[in-house]
């Protein structure tokens, strides 16, 4: 694959530059060359990376199926996937998210990266919550104040509790 100098890209106009960062490899790649300047590059742009990214251990979540197309399918599926690395238990607890005891951990996790430690795909828990839960503030004149700073983990577990909708406790 001939790369194009950044003076030839200019000329050539964006078309040329997606035409040479489209080219797809025809052979296996060693991990460690997966994010580069034209591949994958939007992977390691996070504040916090999970720990295989930041190794280039791609091949611990990815395997590949087909070197001659560059194709990969998930190691493991659903849950075990993060359960494989992550110890994770609900115990005994009888409130479990709908999304944990489906195994959908990334529809809340990032896979490769965050903000913070825990790989949440939103800044905020309610933006987090908001993808798939109303907006509970909507509409009203007062609130109580977790709800109207956005912080719904405050009362709320994000995987499991001993209590109705999630709560940490219930008062009296």
């Amino acid at each position: 694959v001939l790369a194009l100098s950044a003076w030839a890209q200019l000329a050539l106009g964006s078309a040329a530059t997606e035409a040479v960062k489209a080219v797809r490899p025809t052979h296996e790649v060693d991990p460690a060359g997966c994010v580069t300047a034209d591949c994958h590059v939007d992977v390691k742009a996070y504040k916090v990376l999970h720990g295989p990214v930041g190794a280039n251990t791609c091949d611990a979540c990815h395997r590949l199926t087909s070197a001659k197309a560059h194709t990969f399918e998930l190691a493991r599926q659903k849950a075990d996937l993060c359960t494989y690395c992550h110890e994770f238990d609900t115990g005994m607890l009888p409130v479990v998210h709908k999304p944990v005891i489906a195994g959908e951990c990334l529809g809340c996790h990032n896979p490769h990266g965050g903000t913070n430690n825990n790989l949440v795909r939103g800044a905020t828990s309610a933006e987090l919550c908001g993808r798939c839960h109303e907006n509970v503030a909507f509409g009203r004149k007062f609130l109580h104040h977790p709800v109207e700073t956005g912080e719904c983990d405050t009362c709320h577990r994000p995987h499991a509790s001993k209590y109705p909708k999630l709560l940490d406790a219930v008062g009296t």
